[in-house]
């Protein structure tokens, strides 16, 4: 004799347990409902559905025969027109009908933001971005970082927000760039995505910099030389000519024609005045 139950839980929350005995020869059957039976039926040897109602749900228990032996299952028929069933699909059109509804409302939502997003990053025309930049025009630090030979990305902070812009090399540095360097940026207060980032304007900070990769290059170059002589050799520099001598001892070596500004000439000049040599001999014993 066959022996099978199932747990089913109604849509009140109410737990049931359903099942059945069978006998495989006789084909004698008993189905049940918790404590109550449900069906009797006899002779039950080839396969056969059994349905009935729990509250407002059509339950079906079907026998199903493969050889000599049976299988039985039981579900919900969720097809056939009951009150419940035509509720049921009801519930799952509109549900359908919310999601549509719902995946319409994203698309328009992205499309405003791609929409919003491209009218925020769209290119401000030269002219008007100038004149913003003269009648709202405001400075700050801003750090500097190479991308390739023709471009760089820079990041400044302006009204308590970071700005990132990635442009063509404006040129006017006057040593090669290295990431995180700093210059002033100059930013339209009233729309700091515009912006226009002045390389020939290092900061304090950078000018340091300069200071130290001149420092490095110069010992590089002059072994012979203690650093106490070659930090003497850059104040008094410095204080002569101002930022560009740095460039003056990086570019010591090169030629003319590779650097017009900064080169073995201008170098030259800088290092054989004669007040320079003055002060070297006097200060940078």
């Amino acid at each position: 004799m066959a022996q099978h139950n199932w747990a089913y839980t109604s849509g009140s929350g109410k737990q049931y347990v359903v099942g059945l005995y069978h006998g495989a020869e006789s084909g004698h059957l008993m189905v049940y409902c918790n404590l109550s039976v449900i069906y009797i039926d006899f002779n039950v040897l080839q396969d056969w559905t059994y349905s009935f109602f729990i509250e407002d749900d059509l339950l079906e228990l079907k026998i199903a025969r493969q050889g000599e032996q049976f299988q039985y299952h039981f579900d919900v028929n969720r097809q056939v027109d009951t009150p419940l069933n035509r509720a049921r699909k009801l519930r799952e059109r509109e549900d359908f009908r919310k999601l549509v509804l719902m995946g319409i409302a994203l698309l328009v939502a992205i499309i405003i933001g791609i929409g919003a997003w491209r009218y925020n990053e769209k290119v401000v025309p030269q002219r008007q971005a100038a004149a913003w930049l003269a009648q709202y025009g405001r400075i700050t630090p801003a750090k500097v970082f190479p991308i390739k030979q023709d471009k760089l990305r820079y990041t400044f902070v302006a009204l308590g927000q970071r700005y990132e812009q990635t442009v063509p090399d404006p040129g006017g540095a006057l040593l090669p760039l290295q990431a995180g360097d700093e210059f002033i940026v100059e930013y339209a207060s009233n729309q700091p995505k515009v912006s226009k980032i002045r390389l020939d304007r290092p900061t304090e900070r950078q000018t340091q910099r300069y200071r130290q990769r001149a420092f490095f290059k110069h010992a590089q170059l002059h072994p012979e030389l203690d650093s106490l002589h070659i930090q003497c050799l850059l104040e008094l520099a410095f204080a002569q000519k101002g930022v560009g001598a740095y460039a003056d001892f990086y570019y010591q070596q090169t030629e003319p024609t590779d650097n017009a500004a900064h080169n073995r000439n201008t170098y030259g000049r800088l290092v054989r005045d004669v007040p320079f040599q003055q002060m070297v001999a006097e200060k940078c014993r």
